[in-house]
């Protein structure tokens, strides 16, 4: 870097040199070259061309540039060195495709680390993306083939991505440490088979327990799958939870097991954990409620529009069936607009809403993560979970038969 500095402090003293709107030029015989006074002005520093004295008639040529010149050229040039990475507080990344040329990728947050979703235009094979950033975070990619591929952010952070469009296996990032590992984990798994895919991502979760790449591997072959390995999940859970040195958070760890715990706890065959709470209007509900018979367990919100139609579709079985026990979980905020959504909604059965979101007790012993979310129960037992309206219907008319 500071080979680099010397060079374009180099670079830009030839250019002011030359410029006659910040300079003094004086001609005189080259044996009358003398150092230059100060003399109720402000320092000087003198920079003498002598390059070509044939063409100037012997004349050299004396440059006289005040000191706050130089400074001026010392922070312009710090200037151009921290423009090659990331803006402070912000995160910035850029890339370029093979077999690409104009298109669009999306990219968004799986721990809030961005709102919602933003656009990246492609534009002649190459992008570039700039983020406000607070705290280290995971940024997601979609790419044009519904393809999904992480960026580990960082406030200040600047990583490159290059990627045949034919071969996004084999796409690397690099920038940053963390990105660095993702890229030679990506290409070791480039051909290799779903178990051995996930036998490498656990022989990396062990070597690097402390990095949020093992967080992201674990999130994504261990829990984010059909059948989840419960007994080697919290092991390895563990083992990131042991790790002497490590940027992710603690609290990050401690949300994972608890999510996993809750999903173990509401596996299909598991009886209902244990629980106790109070629903909106302030009565106390327990497992206890939902022990015999056939029970829904649901979780929604005023902002989702799918949470709502399995409400609604909730609410007309019940209507046939007035034995099925319905228990729903509003992760709103404001718990009284959970009452005047419920109410204009005329849904049944006994609503809980504390204001704690998604960060709710009992949302969270349940294993729920997404909004809508839903366990079916016959007898306290759990038979299904996490079905789309239609599949909750279907199998809802099939048990009340």
């Amino acid at each position: 870097m500071h080979y680099a500095l010397r060079i374009i402090y180099y670079l830009c003293s030839r250019i002011m040199n030359h410029a006659a709107m910040f300079v003094q030029v004086e001609r005189r015989e080259s044996s009358m070259l003398r150092r230059s006074q100060t003399s109720g002005y402000a320092a000087m520093v003198e920079l003498v061309d002598t390059r070509d004295l044939k063409s100037l008639g012997r004349k050299a040529v004396r440059v006289r540039v005040p000191l706050a010149a130089h400074l001026f050229l010392l922070f312009f040039c710090s200037l151009m060195l921290l423009s090659c990475g990331g803006k402070s507080g912000y995160f910035k990344l850029e890339g370029r495709f093979l077999h690409i040329n104009q298109g669009e990728l999306y990219v968004y947050s799986s721990d809030g680390g961005i709102k919602g979703m933003d656009t990246i235009r492609i534009e002649a094979g190459r992008f570039a993306y700039q983020t406000p950033m607070e705290r280290p975070s995971t940024l997601i990619l979609v790419f044009p083939n519904f393809s999904q591929h992480p960026v580990f952010a960082e406030p200040g952070g600047s990583v490159d991505i290059k990627a045949d469009a034919s071969h996004l296996k084999e796409m690397t990032i690099r920038g940053t440490d963390d990105n660095d590992l993702m890229s030679d984990f990506r290409a070791q798994i480039a051909n290799a088979s779903p178990i051995e895919e996930e036998k490498a991502a656990e022989t990396f979760i062990k070597d690097h327990p402390g990095s949020r790449v093992s967080l992201y591997l674990l999130q994504k072959y261990f829990v984010q799958v059909p059948t989840i390995p419960f007994t080697k999940t919290l092991q390895l859970i563990a083992t990131m939870e042991k790790a002497k040195k490590s940027d992710v958070p603690a609290v990050d760890i401690s949300r994972l097991r608890q999510h996993v715990t809750g999903l173990k706890a509401t596996a299909k065959g598991a009886m209902l954990p244990s629980f106790t709470t109070k629903d909106i209007d302030g009565n106390t509900i327990s497992n206890k409620d939902l022990k015999s018979g056939i029970a829904v367990i649901s979780a929604w919100a005023t902002w989702s529009y799918g949470s709502l139609e399995i409400q609604r579709t909730l609410r007309d079985l019940h209507k046939d069936h007035d034995d099925l026990h319905l228990l729903s979980i509003c992760v709103d905020g404001n718990i009284e607009e959970c009452k005047a959504t419920a109410e204009r909604q005329s849904m049944e059965g006994t609503i809980i809403c504390d204001g704690q979101m998604i960060e709710s007790n009992l949302f969270r012993q349940l294993g729920f993560t997404t909004i809508p979310d839903n366990i079916i129960l016959r007898n306290g037992k759990v038979v299904s979970q996490g079905l789309n309206n239609k599949a909750l219907k279907d199998e809802l008319n099939k048990m009340l038969k």
